[in-house]
């Protein structure tokens, strides 16, 4: 980083080594990769997917009921008008 820490953290998210605040260094390390897959490496966007279905269902269906109710008289309207 041009003013800040810069350092090495591994997959499972621990800081592994780094740099001192505001000092130039060079630091190195040796990199392992993870093997085991992750929940998004193994099903990717596809609980996003769904999050993004179920909230379009949820507006539609929300416009449809305010329509729908928006259309009905009440019968309470209906009874000032003749009283």
């Amino acid at each position: 980083a041009n003013t800040g820490i810069s350092g090495f953290i591994d997959p499972l998210g621990r800081i592994q080594q780094k740099s001192p605040l505001f000092k130039p260094a060079a630091i190195h390390q040796s990199i392992h990769l993870m093997t085991l897959k992750t929940l998004y490496t193994r099903i990717g966007d596809l609980f996003a997917t769904i999050c993004l279905v179920l909230a379009g269902i949820l507006i539609i269906y929300s416009f449809l009921i305010k329509r729908k109710s928006a259309s009905i008289p009440s019968k309470e309207g209906s009874e000032k008008k003749t009283a």
